[in-house]
């Protein structure tokens, strides 16, 4: 049996993820992602969540591809989303399946994008 990862990020998306704690994520990722250009390069995120360091990453200006095993994450998104207006859910690929799986990581591959294990 696996933990619903996905009811547990839209439990925090929807009731306590703040505006605050969205400019602390903000800070955080420029901290770990420092030195290292975004613009116009790609971000794959694996276990995507509730979508935080895939709006971010967008936000500095990457193509960005989530990927989840829990279709409930793509819900998380979409209420995360709400900190960040400029961006609809078009904006942003993803795949809902497991990274374990070969379909999976053909569909995430597909265009050119490359997954680095």
């Amino acid at each position: 049996m696996q933990f619903n990862f996905g009811k547990n990020w839209l439990n925090f998306s929807r009731s306590a993820l703040t505006s605050d704690k969205v400019a602390q994520a903000q800070d955080d990722f420029e901290k770990l992602f420092n030195g290292i250009e975004l613009q116009g390069n790609s971000f794959v995120d694996i276990g995507f969540g509730q979508g935080l360091s895939l709006l971010i990453a967008k936000q500095k200006g990457a193509s960005v591809i989530g990927c989840d095993i829990n279709p409930t994450c793509e819900e998380a998104l979409k209420q995360t989303m709400i900190h960040f207006p400029q961006y609809q859910l078009s904006d942003i690929s993803l795949v809902i399946g497991s990274i374990l799986e070969q379909e999976t990581i053909n569909k995430i591959t597909k265009g050119g994008v490359m997954v680095l294990m």
